[in-house]
């Protein structure tokens, strides 16, 4: 009798590639449950990583803009605030105010093949198939998995999140913090990071 496939536990993956990846580069582009886990369970098992990029949160935009609340946060506020917690670690927080600086527009996709991918038809791209030029989508994902590969297409400032659970639904925002461990994203280069997506499209 064959044993049932089981999926390793996330909060054991993550304190694995820390592990095994000293100086690396943990990316986080969905609610921070099991980083939170990791994080309450062995609050040192993380220490070791050179940078964690979440894509969450709003930094220091606009008033207008600091009352959004992104999708991971909304899905786990108190994970949120647990990561946000997190002093020592050493993390990179891209907003919603710097990633929507980017809109993944029609002609920076693949010549073919995107009507074969239901994600894209949701978000309306076979538009592109009709000749319309002008839409545009936020890519907040791909902006903060830039930062990852390379922090020079973004500009920092020192400082921590902290979550407005006073308000629905809760949000992150950015507080200054000279002395802080945490980085809040302040402006993202749109063009390096077009860049990205030009070569990764090319090579797959």
């Amino acid at each position: 009798m064959r044993r049932p496939h089981r999926e390793p536990d996330s909060a054991d993956v993550i304190r694995g590639f820390a592990r095994n990846h000293p100086g690396g580069t943990l990316l986080c582009l969905g609610p921070l449950t099991n980083l939170a886990r990791v994080i309450i369970e062995d609050p040192t098992a993380l220490t070791g990583l050179g940078s964690i990029v979440i894509s969450g949160g709003v930094g220091f935009g606009g008033r207008g803009v600091r009352q959004l609340s992104d999708t991971n946060t909304r899905c786990d506020p108190r994970a949120a605030a647990v990561v946000a917690r997190a002093a020592s670690l050493p993390i990179r927080w891209v907003g919603l105010d710097v990633s929507s600086a980017l809109g993944l527009r029609a002609v920076d996709l693949p010549s073919s093949g995107i009507g074969d991918f239901t994600s894209l038809r949701g978000y309306g791209l076979l538009r592109r198939n009709r000749g319309f030029r002008g839409w545009s989508a936020p890519c907040h994902d791909l902006v903060a998995a830039a930062v990852a590969l390379d922090d020079d297409c973004v500009r920092t400032r020192p400082g921590r999140m902290a979550v407005r659970a006073d308000v629905s639904p809760a949000h992150l925002i950015g507080v200054p913090g000279a002395d802080s461990a945490h980085r809040i994203a302040t402006a993202v280069d749109v063009d390096q990071v077009r860049g990205f997506l030009t070569r990764w499209t090319s090579n797959s």
